[in-house]
C-alpha cells in the first residue's frame, strides 16, 4: 500500500494502511475530502467544536500539531487508519492530567482529569513546552483553569500566531504526544511541492528504520512524539555545501545526508551512536582518498593537531559553563580554608581545565588544581571528607617501651584465669589481650614511675601522656582483691575491721581528732602495702624491714642462712609509720573504757587478729617478689638448648551446650584440663609455646602430673632435638609441692633425654602468671565456639573446640580419657611444704633452698628411688604446632624517618600523593618522586605501615602482657639513718607453719550446735557472723561461753563446717531419713501454706534450740540470769522490776513456744 503524506507530520506513530472498520477501503485522499461528523466525536469526549476543531480536516491537522491552516495542505493525502486514528475513532485510555509537568499546576501526581482539552489549549501547551498534548486528553480542573487564564491573557491568535509560534526560529524542533508510546522524527512539516514531500517522507523512514525509532529523546512521560510542521523557507533553503557532499558520498556509495542532524546534547544514546558511525564511514573514505597508505597515521596526526581544535570551537566555553565557572570561583574566594577551597575547586575541575579555570582564580597553582582532582576522582566533586583523627609520633619509642614495661611488672599487675579485654587501633583493627588486674589508680601509677626515673635518671613522658597511655591500655580495676589472694583479702579485711575499732575509740572519749589521725594513718598505711612496698624490696635494702635476704634467712639452719654483706642502719617512714599505728591503736584498747567487758576482749582480740593479719600480708608480699627473681633469672639464661615450662592446673570446664535445658544445668561433672607454657630463646628472642592436655575423668593427683611432664619433655625432646635442660616453675598445689614429684624427676630426665635442672615453687597465692593468661584466652575462644552453635559436653568436644578456626597461635592440644593414679613408696622430704626451690645438679642428690639463692642450699641425698612400676610415656600426640615469637615495639629506622618527614603533610590529611608505590600490598602515596625512590629503596616497602602514638602503645602492651617477663622495679623508700627502734629477727618474713590447733568440747559443741541449726533450717550460717555471735556467746547460766584466747576465726569455723558436710554426705541413709524425706516431699506445700501465716519451727536462741528444750522439758536447766537475758532479747512481755525466781520467764518461754507449728503440726 502506497505512503500518505499525513506521516510525514504525524511520524512512524502507526504504519500505513487499512482502517480496521472499513477494511475495503485502501486508497488514500487528501484532507480536503475529510468531512465526517465532528461534533459528534467531540461530544463523546465531553467537547464542543471550535474554530480549530470544526471540521475533520482542521482536527487531524491539530492531533498532528498543525495549528495554522495553508492551502497547501488541502492537497496532503491520508491513509484510512491515519483518517481513523487520529480523526474521530481517537480514544484515551487515560484518567490522569495529560499536562506536562512543568506547566502543570496540580500537586499530586495522580491529579484525576475531570476536564478535556480543546484545541486553544493544545495549541497553548504546545508553543510553551514543545509538547503536544492531543485534543480530547484529559485536564485537571486545576490546571484547566490555569490555562484558560493563561490564554485569556495572552489572547492568543488562533491561526496565524499559531502558526508564528511553530515555526519561529526559537522552535526548531516540535515534540508530540500520542497514545501508541512509539517514537518518531523530527522532519520538515510541507515542501515545495508534492514530489519533495515524498521525498522527505522516504527519507524519514529510512532514518527510521536504521535506529532513531528508539530515540528517547522526542518521549514524553506518557506519550510518544511526532514530528510538526516548520516553515516551508526552512526546507528549501538547503546549503550547496550538503548537495555537494551527498554528490561525493553517492560516488563513494555512501548514503547521503539529506537534512541537518539534530544537536548532539540533545540526541539520545542510540542517536549519538549511529551519527558516529556515519561519520566514521565518511571520515575514513576521504582519509583513504587523500593517503591510502597512512590513512591512520594522518587521522591520529589530525586529532592531536591543536588548531582542529580551535576550528571546533572546542577549546571556548560555553556561557552555561562560565556562568557556572564565574560562580564557584567567588565561592572559591570567599572560602577560608583549604579544605573548603579544595571540595569547591574539586567541582570545578570536572567543568573544565587548568587552564581556563585560571582565567576565574588568577594565581592557582597547577598543584592545588592537581590535588583538587584527585579529591574529585576519589571521593567525588565537592564530597566532604571528615578528617581522620591523627597523633604524630613525638615522643622516643625508648620512652614508650620503657614505660610500657613499667606498668605490667609483677607489683601492678596481677593475672587472671578468666576474660580478655580488647583494644581498637587507630587503624579499626582490633586487638584482643589478657585481662589483668591493676592494683593501683592511674595517679598512683603515674607518681610512682616518676620517682623510679628520678632515681635511674631516665628522661619520662609528661605526667599527660602517661596517663592517656593508662587510659588506652585498659585493664580490671578492682576494690578488692578476694578469690584472688587470701593474704590480701584477709590484710585487707583486718585494715577495715581496724578502722571500725578507731571510729568506735573515738566516740568512748578518744575524739574526733584522734579518729580522723588514725583513719588516715590506717588508710596510708594500707595503700603502702598494696603499691609501694613490693618495689622497696631488695636484697642488698640497708632497711631491715626491705631487705628480702635478712627477711629470709633462716636462722635454725645455717645451709638456708646468708650473711648480708651490708648493715641495717636505715628505717622506712612507712613501715614505721604502720607499726606505731598498730601499738597505738592496741594501747588505746587496753586503756579505754568499754561498756562490757564483752567489748573489750572482743575490740583485744579485732587488734591482736587484725596486726597478725596484716604483718602476714606483709610478709607474703615480700617472699612473693623474692621469689619471682627466679623465673626472671631464668628466663635471662635461656637459650635454644633450655627451656623454661609454666605448670598449672586451669579451673575445671563445666560442660557447656548450646540449648541447655535445666535438667542438663544440674550434676555436671567437670573437665580437667592442665596447661603447659613453655619458653625458649633463639638469637636473643624469646618464644613461645603452650602444650594443653584435656582429660575426661582425672584426679589431678601426683601421677597426673608427672605423666604430663614427661609427655611434655619428650614431645619437645622429638621435635627438637638440640633441647636437652629444662627449668620448671609451678605453684604451691599439693600434686607439684610433694616428694613423690619431685623425686620423679631424675626418672623424668632419663626416660626423656632432657636434664630437668631446677624446679622453683612460687609462694602461696602468688604464681599467677603465663599459664592463667592463656587459660583467660583459651575460654574466649571456647565460647565463641559454643556461640556458633556447637555443644561441648567431652574432652574431646572441648579439644575441638579449642582447635576451631585453626586454633590459638602457639597452641597445642591433646585429650585423653583418664590417667590414673598409681600408688609409689618413695622417700619423703623432711618439712618440704618450708622448701621452694630445687636444683638437681647431680645424680641421686639435689639441693633445696627456703628462699630463692638465700644460703648455700641443703643438700639431700636420694636414698630410696620409686619402687613401683615404672610410669610410661602418655602414647597421643599433640595437635601441630610450633614456637612463637614475641613481637617487640618497632622502631624507626633513619630512612623510615626520611619517608615519613617526607610524607608528614600528606598523612596529616592536609594532601594527597601523587605518586603511589608500585609494590603489591603497600597503598603508600607520595609527593614527589624522590620521597618515592627513597621509600623503594629501603627494600621492606610491604611491612612499611603507619603506626600512631596509641596504636603503638596498644602493640607494645599486649606484647608485653603476652610476653610476662617483666621484672618488677626497684625504688628507694624514703628513709632516715638511725637505729632501727623495732626489732625486727632475722628470718622475719618466713612462713610459719602452724601448728595444728584441737579444738576444745565446749567450741566443739558450740559449733556442732549451729551445725545441726543449719542442717534442721536449710539455712546456710555464714561463718563471719557466727564467729561473731561465738563472742558474745553465754551458757546455761547466762555467763559468757568463752574467753578472748577460745575465739575462732572465720577461717577455721569454715574450715570445721566443710568436715562436717562431708561426713554428713558419707553418711548412709537409714530408713528413717528416707521415710522423713518421703514426708517432708508429700506435706512441703501444707508446711509453707502454715509456715506463711504462723511461727517458723525451729525458734533458736544463739545456740539453743527453744523447741527441742521445751519437749525435753530442759528449759529449767537455764540459770535465771540467762532466761532473763533470753526474754529480754525474744522482747517478750517481762515484768517491769525484776524477779528473783524463775517460773514466770519459763511460762513466758513455754508460752511462746506452744505458738510454734511444731506444736500444731503432725509432722513436727
Amino acid at each position: 500500500m502506497a505512503l500518505c503524506n499525513y506521516i510525514t507530520l504525524v511520524g512512524k506513530v502507526t504504519p500505513c494502511g487499512r482502517s480496521p472498520d472499513y477494511p475495503g477501503q485502501v486508497e488514500c485522499i487528501t484532507l480536503e475530502d475529510c468531512t465526517k461528523d465532528v461534533p459528534g466525536h467531540l461530544s463523546t469526549l465531553g467537547l464542543s467544536a471550535d474554530e480549530g476543531s470544526r471540521t475533520e480536516m482542521k482536527l487531524l491537522l491539530a492531533r498532528a500539531g498543525v495549528f495554522s491552516f495553508e492551502q497547501k495542505h488541502l492537497t496532503l493525502t491520508i491513509c484510512p487508519r491515519h483518517r481513523a486514528d487520529f480523526g474521530i475513532r481517537w480514544r484515551t485510555r487515560k484518567t490522569l492530567c495529560a499536562i506536562p509537568k512543568d506547566l502543570a499546576t496540580h500537586k499530586s501526581s495522580s491529579a484525576k482529569g475531570s476536564n478535556r482539552v480543546d484545541s486553544r489549549k493544545s495549541m497553548y501547551i504546545f508553543c510553551n513546552t514543545n509538547t503536544l498534548v492531543p485534543v480530547g486528553s484529559p485536564i485537571c480542573r486545576r490546571c484547566d483553569e490555569f490555562i484558560c487564564r493563561q490564554v485569556a491573557d495572552e489572547q492568543t491568535p488562533a491561526e496565524g500566531a499559531g502558526a508564528s509560534a511553530v515555526s519561529t526560529p526559537k522552535e526548531p524542533r516540535v515534540v508530540h504526544e500520542m497514545e501508541t508510546g512509539r517514537p518518531g522524527e523530527e522532519s520538515s512539516a510541507g515542501s515545495e511541492s508534492s514530489s519533495d514531500g515524498l521525498e522527505t517522507d522516504l527519507m524519514f523512514l529510512e532514518i527510521s528504520s536504521q535506529g532513531l525509532k528508539d530515540d528517547e529523546t522526542f518521549l514524553s512521560p506518557d506519550t510518544a512524539s511526532l514530528v510538526s510542521s516548520t516553515s516551508e523557507e526552512s526546507i528549501i533553503s538547503k546549503p550547496n555545501s550538503r548537495e555537494k557532499l551527498n554528490e561525493y558520498l553517492v560516488s563513494k556509495n555512501i548514503e547521503p545526508v539529506s537534512q541537518p542532524w539534530v544537536e548532539w546534547e540533545k540526541a539520545s544514546d542510540s542517536t549519538k551512536l549511529w551519527y558516529t558511525r556515519r561519520t566514521a564511514e565518511i571520515f575514513s573514505s576521504v582519509l583513504h582518498d587523500l593517503t591510502p597508505s597512512c590513512a591512520g597515521s594522518l587521522w591520529q596526526a589530525v586529532v592531536s593537531y591543536p588548531a582542529m581544535n580551535e576550528a571546533l570551537g572546542l577549546d571556548e566555553l560555553s556561557e552555561t559553563s562560565k556562568c557556572y565557572l564565574q560562580v564557584l570561583a567567588e565561592a572559591y574566594n570567599k572560602a577560608h580554608g583549604w579544605d573548603t577551597r579544595r571540595q569547591i575547586l574539586s567541582m570545578m575541575c570536572g567543568v573544565s581545565n587548568y587552564n581556563d579555570i585560571s582565567r576565574f582564580i588568577p594565581g592557582l597553582s597547577r598543584y592545588r588544581f592537581t590535588i583538587a582532582n584527585l579529591h574529585r576522582l576519589q571521593h567525588g566533586s565537592g564530597a566532604s571528607v571528615t578528617p581522620q583523627p591523627s597523633s604524630k609520633i613525638r615522643v622516643d619509642p625508648r620512652q614508650l617501651d620503657h614505660y610500657l614495661s613499667y606498668i605490667t611488672s609483677p607489683h601492678l599487675v596481677q593475672d587472671l584465669p578468666f576474660g580478655q579485654k580488647t583494644l581498637k587501633l587507630s587503624s579499626g583493627q582490633l586487638v584482643e589481650v589478657p585481662n589483668v588486674i591493676r592494683t593501683m589508680i592511674p595517679q598512683r601509677i603515674v607518681r610512682q614511675y616518676t620517682q623510679y626515673c628520678k632515681e635511674t635518671g631516665f628522661e619520662a613522658f609528661s605526667e599527660r601522656t602517661m596517663l592517656r597511655v593508662l587510659n588506652e591500655c585498659k585493664a580490671s580495676t578492682r576494690k578488692s582483691l578476694q578469690g584472688l589472694d587470701y593474704f590480701a583479702a584477709d590484710g585487707a579485711r583486718a585494715f577495715d575491721e581496724l578502722e571500725g575499732l578507731v571510729l568506735q575509740l573515738g566516740e568512748l572519749g578518744l575524739g574526733k581528732e584522734w579518729q580522723v589521725r588514725y583513719v588516715k594513718s590506717l588508710k596510708v598505711a594500707k595503700f603502702y602495702l598494696k603499691g609501694d612496698f613490693k618495689v622497696h624490696v631488695s636484697s642488698s635494702s640497708p632497711v631491715a624491714s626491705h631487705c628480702s635476704v635478712f627477711a629470709l634467712s633462716d636462722t635454725e639452719d645455717s645451709d638456708l642462712r646468708q650473711q648480708c654483706k651490708h648493715n641495717h642502719n636505715e628505717l622506712c617512714d612507712h613501715c614505721e609509720s604502720l607499726h606505731s599505728t598498730l601499738n597505738d591503736i592496741s594501747t588505746a584498747v587496753d586503756e579505754a573504757s568499754f561498756t562490757t567487758e564483752e567489748d573489750k576482749d572482743e575490740a583485744l582480740f579485732l587488734v591482736s587478729s587484725a596486726t597478725l593479719a596484716i604483718q602476714s600480708w606483709k610478709c607474703h608480699l615480700l617472699r612473693s617478689t623474692h621469689q619471682d627473681q627466679a623465673r626472671l633469672d631464668v628466663i635471662d639464661a635461656l637459650n635454644s638448648g633450655t627451656v623454661f615450662i609454666v605448670n598449672d592446673w586451669a579451673m575445671k570446664f563445666l560442660p557447656q551446650r548450646y540449648r541447655e535445658s535445666q535438667t542438663d544445668w544440674f550434676g555436671k561433672r567437670g573437665i580437667s584440663w592442665h596447661i603447659s607454657v613453655v619458653y625458649r630463646r633463639i638469637e636473643g628472642v624469646l618464644q613461645w609455646q603452650a602444650f594443653i592436655h584435656v582429660i575426661q575423668s582425672c584426679t589431678q593427683g601426683i601421677s597426673a602430673v608427672t605423666a604430663i611432664m614427661q609427655h611434655v619433655l619428650a614431645t619437645l625432646k622429638q621435635e627438637y632435638p638440640e633441647i636437652n635442660k629444662a627449668h620448671f616453675r609451678q605453684d604451691n598445689a599439693g600434686c607439684y609441692h610433694s616428694s613423690r614429684t619431685l623425686m620423679k624427676c631424675q626418672e623424668i630426665s632419663a626416660n626423656t633425654g632432657v636434664k630437668i635442672v631446677r624446679v622453683d615453687f612460687s609462694d602461696p597465692q602468688g604464681g599467677k602468671g603465663a599459664a592463667d593468661r592463656l587459660a583467660a584466652s583459651c575460654k574466649s575462644h571456647i565460647r565463641a565456639f559454643i556461640n556458633e552453635g556447637h555443644d561441648v559436653c567431652t574432652a574431646s568436644d572441648l579439644k575441638e573446640a579449642l582447635l576451631s578456626h585453626g586454633g590459638l597461635e602457639g597452641v597445642r592440644v591433646v585429650s585423653l580419657d583418664t590417667i590414673e593414679e598409681t600408688p609409689d613408696d618413695v622417700q619423703t622430704i623432711t618439712g618440704i611444704t618450708k622448701l621452694n626451690n630445687f636444683e638437681f645438679s647431680s645424680v641421686g642428690s639435689f639441693s633445696c633452698w627456703r628462699a630463692y639463692s638465700v644460703g648455700q642450699g641443703k643438700v639431700i641425698k636420694i636414698e630410696k628411688s620409686s619402687s613401683g612400676p615404672g610410669q610410661g610415656i602418655l602414647q597421643p600426640s599433640f595437635s601441630a604446632g610450633d614456637f612463637r615469637s614475641y613481637k617487640s615495639t618497632p622502631h624507626k629506622s633513619s630512612g623510615e624517618e626520611n619517608v615519613a618527614e617526607e610524607t608528614a603533610s600528606i598523612e596529616r590529611g592536609q594532601a594527597a600523593g601523587v605518586y603511589s608505590c608500585p609494590q603489591d600490598g603497600c597503598t603508600r602515596v607520595f609527593q614527589r618522586l624522590s620521597a618515592l625512590e627513597k621509600h623503594l629503596s629501603l627494600k621492606n616497602v610491604p611491612g612499611y605501615q603507619k603506626k600512631f602514638f596509641n596504636g603503638l602503645g596498644k602493640i607494645g602492651y599486649k606484647s608485653y602482657l603476652e610476653e610476662g617477663v617483666g621484672k618488677l622495679p626497684s625504688l628507694q623508700a624514703p628513709v632516715r639513718q638511725e637505729d632501727s627502734r623495732v626489732s625486727l629477727k632475722e628470718g622475719w618474713a618466713l612462713r610459719v607453719v602452724r601448728k595444728a590447733y584441737r579444738f576444745s568440747e565446749k567450741q566443739k559443741s558450740y559449733l556442732l550446735s549451729k551445725f545441726r541449726i543449719r542442717q534442721t533450717t536449710g539455712h546456710k550460717l555464714d561463718a563471719e557472723v557466727v564467729a561473731r555471735e561465738m563472742r558474745r556467746a553465754r551458757g546455761t547460766d547466762g555467763a559468757r561461753l568463752f574467753q578472748s584466747s577460745e575465739f575462732l576465726t572465720t577461717t577455721q569455723i569454715t574450715s570445721f563446717f566443710s568436715r562436717q558436710s562431708a561426713l554428713v554426705r558419707q553418711r548412709d541413709p537409714d530408713e528413717a531419713d528416707i521415710r522423713a524425706a518421703q514426708e517432708e516431699s508429700n506435706f512441703s506445700e501444707a508446711k509453707e501454706t502454715v509456715a506463711s501465716i504462723q511461727l517458723d519451727h525451729p525458734l533458736i536462741y544463739d545456740q539453743y534450740d527453744l523447741c527441742e528444750m521445751a519437749l525435753n522439758d530442759s528449759l529449767k536447766i537455764l540459770k535465771l540470769p540467762m532466761l532473763q537475758h533470753m526474754c529480754e532479747d525474744l522482747g517478750l512481755d517481762i515484768p517491769s522490776k525484776p524477779m528473783r525466781k524463775k517460773a514466770p520467764y519459763l511460762a513466758l518461754l513455754k508460752e511462746i513456744v506452744s505458738k510454734c507449728t511444731c506444736q500444731k503440726s503432725s509432722w513436727c
